[in-house]
């Protein structure tokens, strides 16, 4: 149950291991067993300097989010309370991209950096990289937040997205292209790497 709860977090392993009361090795082999039998799937960190950016820690999603939602007994009801929707959002977004991940090249990870900046998903084949940043909100604007633009001011993409509820909208920072994209045109990022 308490990874359940921690879909779109940072998973310390020895942390779990204390409030669960059982060794970091059986921890490991109980999160290895949930991604071979498809429950959960680890999302590792993207870096290309190691010593700024968070390297060890995984974020873990659900396969089925209504196994993670009965677990946290959430199931069936109408409306899920608003701090976890969040992630929950993030959870279905992720899988609707690694979905359309046709290559077996593609890689979906997270960025964090130790100075707290983050990206939801990096999306990258060979050198090619797409940030993607998941919204639970309808943007009526394009608004980008201090993190992504670090990001693409870092790594220079070509095209940057932000999920979110609402309509399509576009700006361009820098060289990059930022594509506003509601959420069921998701599966569209993918076409920018084939």
């Amino acid at each position: 149950m308490n990874i359940a709860s921690q879909i779109g977090n940072l998973v310390n392993i020895t942390e779990l291991s204390s409030t669960v009361g059982i060794s970091d090795k059986t921890i490991q082999q109980y999160l290895w067993y949930l991604e071979e039998t498809f429950i959960l799937k680890k999302v590792t960190p993207y870096h290309r300097n190691v010593r700024s950016e968070i390297t060890k820690s995984p974020i873990y999603y659900f396969y089925d989010t209504g196994l993670r939602n009965y677990l946290l007994g959430l199931f069936g009801i109408p409306v899920i309370p608003s701090a976890l929707s969040g992630h929950l959002f993030e959870n279905i977004i992720f899988h609707l991209i690694r979905l359309h991940a046709h290559f077996a090249s593609t890689r979906i990870h997270f960025w964090r950096t130790t100075d707290n900046a983050e990206v939801d998903f990096v999306v990258s084949t060979g050198l090619d990289v797409i940030p993607v940043e998941v919204k639970y909100t309808r943007l009526s604007s394009v608004q980008t937040s201090r993190s992504f633009k670090s990001f693409l001011d870092k790594y220079k993409p070509e095209k940057a997205y932000v999920v979110h509820l609402g309509e399509k909208m576009e700006e361009t920072f820098d060289t990059t292209k930022i594509v506003f994209l509601p959420f069921y045109e998701s599966a569209d990022i993918m076409k920018d790497l084939q």
